[in-house]
């Protein structure tokens, strides 16, 4: 359990691109009364309650990691935990202006102003709308069926020789000018 004054982990949203696709990732949380973390989430309007029990019977506990799949792209997700009033995020999904995510190969979303990695990135975006790259971007995968949103492709490309990723139409995302240092 965290100790006090410890850092509450954030809901984000995540990809798992062989299961779940895009979803919320809930944090972990103590101290529950019940041992049941409850969850809102309302996506665009759509709210849904989930629940997430602790792995162990108890009067408190520790609610494990807990992810709650978008069934269709939103604009924004809000998400809060009853009877905890600060924990509540809004979470931007998609721009209407740009709709295109990045994920990392872990799952983590990209973006922001950040640059890119020099390396494999899950892109989702319209799949009538075509995704340009300014360099070369090689091809690693493609999404199973079911995994993405009706109307929506994902994919994998290395991004190593690539400058920037643009969605047809949107703004560019540049990729970094060198490749991180990561283990393996």
């Amino acid at each position: 359990t965290a100790g006090a004054g410890a850092r509450q982990d954030q809901p984000r949203i995540a990809l798992d691109p062989h299961g779940q696709g895009v979803h919320v990732l809930l944090p972990a949380v103590s101290d529950m009364p019940a041992g049941v973390a409850r969850w809102k989430i309302t996506a665009d309007g759509d709210a849904h309650a989930v629940p997430s029990p602790a792995m162990w019977v108890g009067a408190t506990g520790t609610t494990p990691q807990t992810a709650c799949p978008l069934d269709k792209p939103a604009r924004t997700v809000s998400v809060s935990l009853a009877g905890r009033d600060g924990m509540r995020a809004e979470l931007r999904v998609i721009d209407e202006d740009d709709p295109v995510l990045f994920f990392d190969d872990d799952g983590r979303r990209l973006g922001g102003t950040a640059s890119l990695p020099r390396g494999p990135v899950w892109i989702i975006h319209p799949a009538d709308r075509e995704v340009k790259f300014t360099g070369q971007a090689e091809p690693v995968v493609e999404s199973a069926a079911g995994v993405c949103w009706e109307g929506w492709r994902l994919r994998q490309v290395s991004l190593e020789n690539a400058q920037a990723v643009a969605l047809r139409g949107s703004r560019a995302h540049a990729v970094e000018a060198r490749s991180r240092r990561h283990l393996e």
